[in-house]
């Protein structure tokens, strides 16, 4: 499989040398890589992480513990900013809402988009129902309401249906008992910490691991938060600022400088087959 990071200038881990240009490739062939350290929101599937960013939407194998390949704007991610985001498991479809007032279904392990609803409102929390129907319960403005994807009618809901659709999702329980902990309250402000900077928290998801939680930041991607020890470590994925300022292929990797610096500085470096990454 040929696999082309995408930075201003392309590459093969078999070609690198030779510097063809992403004209030589078909579509199948290659992917964009960007940056993601700006995350907006997360979800959980049985065996995945989605982690919906500026950039694109960015997906971890919790199985096997590697990055799969993006899905980004070329592959019809939406440009407006992802404001929430929830794993369906009902169907197996994951929704996202934009900043722009839309909800869009999409199957991620076929890269394909499904649906599009358009609202008056932009969303701000998705969860899908457990009463026995195929509604949303979406969060506008503070008031729950229950929407139907097919018929696109919406009515008012009442927070009944929310604590019964999180008390069936063991994520989400997980997830609210964290953000109701004290502990955890106490410690945000320096939890998505990198150096000396700190993240504003834009999300969390237990992890697989008892105890463990994924929490992402405006500007310093994800970080793992052990619960029993209280502390946390980065995670690395894409690049770290805006374009490729300098590409170097080497037999083990790839190296990235940005070309523009934007949240924070640093050369990153992924192996040919993207799904491992360090800065």
């Amino acid at each position: 499989m040929v696999i082309a990071a995408v930075a201003i200038l392309g590459f093969t881990p078999t070609t690198a040398r030779a510097q063809i240009g992403p004209s030589h490739w078909d579509a199948d062939e290659r992917v964009v890589v960007t940056s993601f350290q700006r995350v907006t929101a997360l979800a959980r599937a049985p065996d995945r992480l989605f982690v919906a960013t500026d950039g694109g939407l960015a997906v971890r194998s919790e199985a096997f513990g590697y990055w799969e390949l993006p899905i980004t704007r070329e592959d019809g991610y939406p440009q407006s900013r992802i404001t929430a985001m929830a794993w369906d498991r009902r169907d197996g479809t994951l929704w996202l809402a934009t900043e722009n007032a839309r909800l869009i279904q999409m199957e991620p392990f076929n890269r394909r988009f499904l649906d599009e609803i358009r609202l008056n409102d932009r969303v701000t929390r998705i969860i899908p129902s457990a009463d026995g129907s195929s509604d949303l319960l979406v969060q506008q403005r503070g008031r729950w309401f229950s929407l139907d994807p097919f018929s696109r009618q919406m009515s008012g809901s009442d927070i009944g249906a929310v604590d019964r659709a999180v008390a069936a999702d063991f994520e989400l329980r997980e997830r609210r008992e964290l953000l109701l902990s004290p502990r955890f309250d106490a410690a945000r402000s320096f939890l998505a910490t990198r150096g000396s900077k700190h993240y504003q928290i834009t999300d969390v998801m237990p992890a697989t691991q008892l105890g463990q939680f994924w929490i992402s930041s405006y500007g310093g991607f994800l970080f793992l938060y052990d619960s029993f020890s209280g502390q946390t470590s980065p995670v690395d994925y894409g690049l770290v600022g805006r374009g490729g300022g300098a590409v170097l292929v080497e037999e083990g990797g790839i190296w990235f400088a940005p070309d523009e610096v934007v949240d924070r500085y640093s050369i990153t470096w992924a192996n040919p087959d993207l799904t491992e990454w360090r800065t």
